[in-house]
């Protein structure tokens, strides 16, 4: 990994690319975040997002590069595994303030963990839900409640557990070959507050964004 973030620091150093975005706009990234997505485990992972934006994850920021985002959750963990993967997905926000308030206990006096990754969703749903209310809710959250309520007429039997039907949207989406959602409004804060959300559906999707040992490797393992 240093031998292939040396070797892309050789070749870009003191050039005009240095730590400039492909639309040559400075980089929203640190310096060994610029590196790091360059190399070619990154673009194994993400998808060759400098030649073959297409074909690669669609989290990117308004620069072309690789969109940083943030998860708060009250426990410290290394991986997303099923306990953490439930309803429809895993959500991600580029505030770090939303993420923080969810990284809280209900009180909001102890802060947990705020992970900074980044995702690879190379065919997410785009939900556009500007305006859009469904029972109270609005944005992004109405159209996903929508269609939860949906499932419950058509399962009536799974009543019982009704994070199931979360579940099966998350699975829905699935059957139709998406990876993830890009939910271009959605509300916080009994929907005074709004901002884009990204839904991953399976934790290898996840990396850390700070502490990577640069493998980028298949496992739920956000550091590898």
């Amino acid at each position: 990994m240093a031998a292939n973030l040396g070797s892309i620091n050789s070749i870009h150093f003191n050039s005009e690319k240095w730590l400039k975005a492909p639309n040559g706009q400075p980089s929203n990234l640190s310096e060994k975040q610029w590196l790091i997505v360059r190399t070619d485990a990154f673009k194994q992972w993400f998808g060759d997002w400098e030649n073959n934006p297409n074909e690669s994850s669609k989290v990117l920021d308004q620069n072309g590069e690789p969109l940083i985002l943030y998860h708060g959750t009250p426990p410290n963990f290394y991986e997303f595994s099923e306990f953490t993967v439930y309803d429809e997905g895993v959500f991600f926000t580029e505030s770090e303030s939303i993420a923080r308030r969810y990284s809280s206990n209900y009180s909001g006096t102890e802060f947990g963990s705020l992970k900074a990754v980044f995702l690879n969703l190379r065919r997410p749903k785009f939900i556009n839900s500007v305006c859009y209310s469904f029972n109270g809710f609005k944005g992004a959250d109405a159209n996903l409640k929508k269609r939860s309520e949906k499932l419950k007429s058509l399962h009536p039997e799974l009543s019982n557990t009704p994070y199931r039907y979360k579940e099966m949207v998350r699975e829905n989406f699935i059957k139709k070959k998406f990876d993830g959602l890009i939910l271009e409004d959605h509300s916080w804060a009994n929907n005074i507050e709004h901002s884009k959300q990204f839904v991953a559906f399976d934790a290898n999707q996840i990396k850390s964004a700070t502490n990577n040992f640069g493998t980028f490797s298949i496992n739920k393992n956000i550091y590898t």
